[in-house]
C-alpha cells in the first residue's frame, strides 16, 4: 500500500518520507567540493567549446563530455517521519445504492481520524455526512439514495416532492411545476404560456391568435 512501506535502508526514494528530490540535489550542489568539480568542467566546457568552431559533431561531443551530471543517494536525514494515510470504505445501507468514506491513519500516533457521522432524519440510519444530500424542498439532508432527481434540472428531492408534467411526461420537482388555469393539470413553469389580455398561464397549444377589426361608420 502507498505510503505505508517501511523505509528502505539506503533511502532509494526520498518522496517516500516526504522530501523533494530536487531539494536534496539543490542541496548537494551546494557542498564545496561538489561546486567547486562542477565550475572546474563547466569553465573546461567553455574553453573546449570555443576551440570547436563551428564543428558541430565535435561541439556536441565536448556538451556530453564535460557537463556534469549528479547521481544523489539520500545517506542520511535527521527528523520524524509523520504519515496521514487515507483509507477508503466502501459500505451499504442495506440498499442497492454503495457508499463511501475516507478514514485518516495516523500510524505513528496509533490514531484515526473518522468522517462525522449524522443520522438521517427519514430512516433514522446513522452515516458519514458525504453519505448525505439536501433535498431541494424541504431543506432536510438525508442519505442521497432516499432522493429522486429532476429530468428537467437535475436537482434532487424526496420523493413525495417529485410530480409528473402532464404535458410531456418528465418527472420534475414541485416548484419546477405550475398548475394550468385551463385544464388544472402540473405543467412544467418552462413551457407554459402567459396570457396578454387575462395575465392566465396554461398550455401552448391552448393559445389563438385573436384579430380584432374595426370598422368605421358615418355620424348622421
Amino acid at each position: 500500500m502507498t505510503g505505508v512501506s517501511p523505509i528502505s535502508d539506503p533511502l532509494k526514494n526520498p518522496e517516500a518520507v516526504g522530501i523533494d528530490s530536487a531539494s536534496v540535489v539543490e542541496k548537494a550542489t551546494q557542498d564545496p567540493g561538489v561546486s567547486e568539480f562542477c565550475r572546474f568542467y563547466l569553465d573546461r566546457r567553455t574553453q573546449e567549446l570555443a576551440a570547436a568552431g563551428a564543428d558541430v559533431r565535435k561541439r556536441k561531443r565536448i556538451e556530453d563530455d564535460f557537463t556534469p551530471r549528479l547521481d544523489t543517494n539520500l545517506a542520511g536525514m535527521d527528523g520524524a517521519v509523520r504519515r496521514q494515510i487515507g483509507l477508503k470504505t466502501l459500505f451499504d445501507l442495506g440498499t442497492e445504492y454503495e457508499y463511501e468514506s475516507t478514514i485518516a491513519v495516523i500510524p505513528a500516533e496509533s490514531k484515526r481520524k473518522c468522517p462525522e457521522l449524522c443520522r438521517c432524519p427519514v430512516s433514522q440510519k446513522v452515516a458519514p455526512a458525504e453519505c448525505f444530500a439536501r433535498c431541494e424542498i424541504s431543506g432536510f439532508s438525508v442519505l442521497r439514495h432516499l432522493l429522486a432527481s429532476s429530468e428537467l434540472s437535475g436537482r434532487v428531492a424526496l420523493p413525495e416532492f417529485i410530480e409528473q408534467c402532464a404535458a410531456t411526461g418528465k418527472r420534475a420537482l414541485q416548484d419546477e411545476l405550475e398548475e394550468s388555469s385551463v385544464t388544472h393539470q402540473k405543467i412544467l413553469k418552462s413551457i407554459l404560456k402567459t396570457s396578454d389580455l387575462s395575465g392566465k398561464r396554461a398550455e401552448p397549444q391552448l393559445f389563438a391568435k385573436c384579430e380584432v377589426h374595426w370598422s368605421a361608420r358615418p355620424h348622421r
